[in-house]
């Protein structure tokens, strides 16, 4: 899968990963195929919680295949420490630990439920580039 990041890449200054120590910091992450966004829209208007469960997956996704590339092998990564996710909303949605548990299933699939990480999942009203979840 190529990084959702590439085409950011080529408008913004940022590393995608960086390593200290033992430790890879990931940028944030977006529920993106390609170049193109896949999830437009809020949590209460656009979009129901199923489709941002799927959104918080894709961009959890998405920071695997970059933690991959980045490292050669998911066999290097021994836990997850912190998950974040921000989710955009509409009206008076308070249901963002539902759509952060896209990312946190999806991660426990992969690594295994003894590698939870801890995790903090926030409202948003709006991402500027239109997307409406954000995995961190």
């Amino acid at each position: 899968m190529a990084s959702s990041l590439q085409y950011l890449r080529s408008r913004f200054i940022y590393a995608e990963a960086v390593q200290a120590g033992n430790l890879l910091f990931l940028t944030g992450m977006l529920p993106t195929e390609g170049r193109a966004a896949k999830f437009i829209g809020r949590i209460g208007a656009e979009l129901d919680v199923e489709a941002g469960r799927d959104a918080a997956r894709l961009a959890a996704l998405n920071a695997i295949a970059v933690a991959r590339q980045y490292l050669g092998s998911l066999d290097k990564v021994s836990r997850i420490v912190r998950l974040g996710v921000a989710v955009a909303t509409s009206g008076d949605v308070r249901e963002q630990p539902k759509v952060a548990d896209g990312a946190s299933e999806l991660l426990q699939d992969v690594f295994g439920k003894d590698k939870n990480p801890s995790r903090w999942c926030m409202e948003s009203r709006a991402f500027r580039s239109g997307r409406r979840s954000s995995w961190n």
